[in-house]
């Protein structure tokens, strides 16, 4: 059972097919409510779960909790673009997550879903800098701004000095960090995070409530967590029972 909220009555029809450009995906998000919305999930490897259902709304944050850490590490995996389902649909901004091509969807998920799930790295033979250019040049952002929004976003986490050295000459605090850098400089519409207290000292573990906040305030994302962690659950507005 998974305890959502329910769908609001205003919000648009979902939209058929995958945007092709930003601002038909803005357009739609200006009319949107609900960032997420599942419908009967059920999960890989979960099968013996409870279906899943509910919306999640833009500008949020929510929580998810599961007696078991692997239904809640399927759901993120499912809803991030990861693995399949196996009934049911996942919809992002209205869009059928499951439905469409898969490099369609990749190009989609890069350019509005921001992800850090627990065991994800960094590609150790590119250089830190250029692991986080690289959804932003994807997404079509020019090589100038995306630099900038790169060195903004490693100066964050006291990661600039790091920025040309490959993420295995890094600790575990910092390509942890460099991981969820990557995943917050696209400016998600959706951010996916497990276990974002993951390897972080007491002072980053903070700047990165002050980033998870500021994201919801400012670019009314919807931040979807599975912690146990007190201080980030505190951040959540709703909680997931995913059983």
């Amino acid at each position: 059972m998974m305890n959502l909220q329910p769908p609001a009555p205003a919000a648009p029809a979902p939209m058929a097919h995958l945007p092709t450009n930003e601002s038909q995906f803005d357009r739609w998000l200006e009319r949107a409510t609900q960032a997420v919305t599942l419908t009967d999930l059920t999960l890989a490897g979960c099968e013996q779960a409870t279906p899943l259902d509910g919306c999640l709304p833009t500008a949020s944050i929510s929580n998810v909790r599961a007696a078991n850490p692997a239904l809640s590490h399927a759901l993120l995996a499912a809803c991030s673009g990861r693995r399949a389902p196996s009934a049911g649909t996942v919809r992002i901004g209205g869009v059928d997550l499951w439905a469409s091509h898969a490099a369609r969807r990749s190009l989609f998920l890069v350019a509005w879903v921001g992800q850090a799930l627990r065991d994800d790295r960094l590609d150790d033979y590119l250089s830190v800098r250029d692991n986080l250019m690289l959804p932003l040049l994807a997404a079509g952002e020019r090589p100038a701004p995306a630099l900038q929004r790169v060195r903004r976003q490693l100066s964050i986490f006291d990661l600039a000095e790091c920025a040309s050295r490959s993420p295995a000459d890094l600790s575990d605090q910092q390509r942890r960090l460099a991981v969820l850098c990557r995943a917050l400089v696209v400016e998600p519409t959706v951010l996916f995070i497990e276990a974002p207290e993951q390897a972080l000292d007491a002072v980053n573990a903070e700047r990165l409530r002050h980033e998870l906040s500021d994201l919801v305030r400012e670019r009314c994302t919807c931040v979807v967590m599975a912690t146990d962690d007190a201080r980030f659950s505190a951040l959540a507005q709703t909680t997931l029972w995913a059983r």
